[in-house]
């Protein structure tokens, strides 16, 4: 959601999607996810009991030159949140928004394939699965994302 006029970003996340704000080349907020338990996000559909007001609330003041990054869980499972920043902080100037964005999701795509890859979601996950018993491995998922850069 872009900020209103007194530069107060509001979200309301339901579900493992993610945000985070990047200022000065450094995360200085985040959404939190909000699960009944791992690998089961809460969820908008005709068949959850999970309504909207279930979501987790963050509300930040943005200041200029902030960016916004917001993705699936398929960007963040598989690629950490100090990674976009830094892919961010290495061709904020160079490129386009769009083409940082591109990068980001196929990054995102080649290490979900990837089953050696050291991924947030494999960290976790080798306490419930046995083929990420290793820690490793990335998660084929949904990817998606977005940047907005506040001006």
């Amino acid at each position: 959601m872009p900020p209103d006029d007194n530069n107060i970003l509001r979200v309301l996340n339901v579900g493992d999607c993610k945000l985070i704000v990047i200022r000065d080349g450094v995360i200085v907020k985040q959404s939190k996810d909000i699960i009944h338990y791992f690998d089961c996000p809460f969820q908008l559909s005709e068949d959850s009991p999970d309504r909207a007001r279930d979501g987790t609330k963050l509300s930040f003041e943005l200041m200029k030159g902030d960016i916004i990054v917001s993705g699936s869980d398929g960007v963040f499972d598989n690629i950490s949140e100090k990674r976009i920043a830094r892919i961010i902080n290495s061709k904020l100037w160079s490129i386009s928004s769009q083409a940082i964005v591109d990068k980001i999701c196929n990054e995102a795509r080649k290490v979900s394939l990837d089953d050696q890859a050291e991924t947030p979601y494999a960290k976790v996950a080798k306490r419930y699965y046995d083929e990420y018993s290793q820690g490793v491995g990335g998660k084929v998922d949904d990817i998606s994302c977005i940047m907005v850069r506040c001006t």
